[in-house]
């Protein structure tokens, strides 16, 4: 027995396999790799949503990881100043990740590093604020862009749905 992890604490499933019809996981936690009764976990699933190659500056030293995780191996150390292509966004446990690529040593290292790491261009960070809106609303918000390029889109999911805030 490693120890106990509290609730909400995170853990990154390796694996899982079944014992006399248990399933369990095989997880890595912030006290070592164990096994644990696959029920008392609240997978958390989330997908990368693609950007078009935007590129940033790193603005502090960052550890590039193999997943979106704290937990997660280091692929690569990004130094201050280090510019990263960003292909994608993914927000975990309400923390801003980007996948990036960078060079280093003559070698391209991808991975992920926290939004807080990062620091965006003003087109850039406008790029990135756009993926949260529909598309229907790119165009429309892209000449806003043009024409005010100070302003800062910041969309709101309310979770209603058009159709019912019409009718009531």
């Amino acid at each position: 027995r490693l120890g106990t992890i509290n609730k909400g604490k995170d853990v990154i499933i390796l694996g899982t396999l079944k014992v006399g019809g248990k399933k369990w996981a095989k997880a890595k936690t912030s006290v070592g790799t164990g096994y644990i009764v696959y029920s008392q976990l609240n997978p958390v699933t989330s997908t990368v949503k693609s950007t078009t190659n935007l590129t940033a500056t790193v603005k502090k030293k960052s550890y590039t990881r193999r997943v979106a995780s704290l937990l997660a191996s280091n692929k690569g150390t990004a130094a201050v100043g280090t510019t990263v292509t960003i292909l994608g966004r993914i927000t975990v446990n309400k923390v801003v990740w980007y996948k990036c690529s960078f060079s280093k040593n003559s070698k391209t290292v991808t991975g992920y590093i926290r939004a807080s790491s990062i620091s965006l261009s003003t087109e850039t960070a406008f790029q990135e604020a756009l993926l949260e809106f529909p598309t229907s609303y790119h165009e429309s918000l892209n000449q806003l862009h043009a024409t005010h390029p100070q302003w800062v889109f910041n969309a709101v999911n309310t979770g209603l749905d058009w159709n019912d805030v019409i009718a009531n």
